[in-house]
């Protein structure tokens, strides 16, 4: 009897007794189990680390710039701007407490125009339409409070009714709707 080689794909004979080749899958298996949990792990590990650089830069970006000094210093939530209007940055050696209010200042690099932020506790049983009774004043709801528009002339002027703190924001000339929503927006504990 003459051996045949056979193709993989034909049906050897009944006769004919054919040597299956060995599987090099059975081989490979183990060295692609470990290629695979390699790249499981290193996959795992950079979405790790990922995560972690990404949530130390917004917990820095947030962090509070006012000295804990003056934080400690009043008896009220002390707000900070987390994002300032366009152009503007905190003048960090303006922050002061003084008689129970904290105040400091936005200069915009370029124009050195400011705004003034003071803030002091939210007296009990404040009622700012009492106050104001005799004009009433244009008012807007924001994610802080409730902001009352005091501003006169060329000259901005806002109160913002926050939880516990009273915000008094100011700039001559004027500041934008912009440039105001960017500020309040901005302003975290």
């Amino acid at each position: 009897m003459t051996r045949r080689k056979h193709d993989r794909y034909q049906q050897p004979d009944d006769n004919e007794n054919i040597e299956k080749p060995q599987s090099s899958s059975s081989e490979a298996t183990p060295n692609r189990n470990k290629r695979i949990n390699k790249f499981v792990v290193l996959a795992a590990a950079g979405t790790i680390l990922v995560i972690l650089i990404v949530g130390f830069l917004v917990i820095a970006s947030h962090a509070n710039p006012i000295p804990q000094n003056v934080i400690q210093s009043v008896s009220f939530p002390v707000y900070h701007p987390t994002s300032e209007p366009t152009g503007y940055k905190l003048q960090i050696s303006s922050v002061t407490s003084n008689n129970g209010s904290v105040f400091y200042n936005l200069i915009d690099s370029q124009t050195k125009q400011s705004i003034q932020v003071s803030q002091e506790r939210l007296p009990a049983a404040f009622n700012p339409q009492v106050m104001f009774s005799h004009n009433p004043l244009p008012t807007t709801i924001s994610p802080l409070g409730t902001v009352y528009d005091l501003s006169f002339q060329n000259q901005s002027r806002f109160m913002i009714m926050a939880p516990k703190s009273l915000v008094f924001v100011s700039a001559k000339p004027k500041i934008s709707d912009a440039q105001l929503q960017q500020l309040i927006d901005g302003l975290k504990i």
